[in-house]
């Protein structure tokens, strides 16, 4: 999985695949409206989680495992963000975002996440609401 990884690796060559997928929801999506009023809403949240397909992540676990040996194959929550920058924990001074503890707090929300990115969620949630 391309990602940014939030588990150290073992090994450089190590495939993380996501068990299950949450999205950085708004508000981890980034909640616009947080600021704008002064109301005390979070400026991230998180969504429920979304499995992965068992049958085809099953398949996909025994593909890698077979070509990079099992030990290689990592299983572990992954994280969608809505942002390339806020919502991934990215920090500078031109902007106002609140995120500086941000990848802390979802560690703490899950000692099994193991990667952020932009994608994961949306394909799982797609595919869980398709009907064909």
């Amino acid at each position: 999985m391309l990602s940014s990884s939030l588990m150290q690796p073992s090994a450089t060559s190590e495939l993380h695949l996501p068990t299950a997928n949450y999205c950085l929801h708004m508000p981890n999506r980034r909640d616009p409206d947080a600021w704008t009023y002064s109301d005390g809403r979070p400026h991230y949240t998180l969504s429920a989680t979304v499995p992965a397909d068992q049958q085809l992540r099953d398949l996909l676990v025994s593909a890698s495992a077979e070509q990079l040996g099992p030990d290689l194959v990592i299983q572990g929550l992954n994280a969608t963000a809505d942002s390339f920058y806020s919502s991934q924990g990215r920090t500078g001074a031109h902007f106002e975002d609140y995120n500086d503890a941000l990848i802390e707090q979802l560690l703490d929300n899950n000692k099994h996440l193991m990667s952020l990115e932009m994608e994961t969620f949306h394909l799982l949630d797609l595919a869980r609401c398709s009907r064909g």
